[in-house]
């Protein structure tokens, strides 16, 4: 039986489309989420969320730490003690917000 739960966008860490299906993970728990990936990243206007890859939206705002890999890529820990990779598409635009939140 699905259950339709209210998620606020600060409680999400960050969002992973897998499989045609997206999930929202918190820092305790995960959700599927109606839509593609674009069609969230559209409807959230909250700057914190950042696009990562082509699969994955980070909210920069549960970023613990950042380190950097090859090529001009980057791996962001989350509060969940999950490592993302940031592809260098979208590593520069992540670290600028970080920067600016500094």
């Amino acid at each position: 039986e699905k259950v339709c739960v209210p998620v606020r966008i600060e409680d999400v860490l960050y969002l992973e489309a897998v499989d045609g299906r997206v999930f929202a993970y918190t820092a305790k728990d995960y959700y599927e989420i109606k839509g593609r990936l674009y069609q969230v990243e559209e409807k959230v206007t909250r700057k914190c969320m950042q696009r990562a890859s082509k699969t994955t939206l980070v909210n920069a705002d549960h970023i613990v730490s950042v380190r950097t890999a090859l090529n001009g890529r980057l791996y962001v820990r989350m509060e969940n003690n999950e490592e993302i990779l940031v592809t260098r598409k979208y590593a520069k635009d992540i670290s600028e917000y970080l920067m600016e939140m500094d």
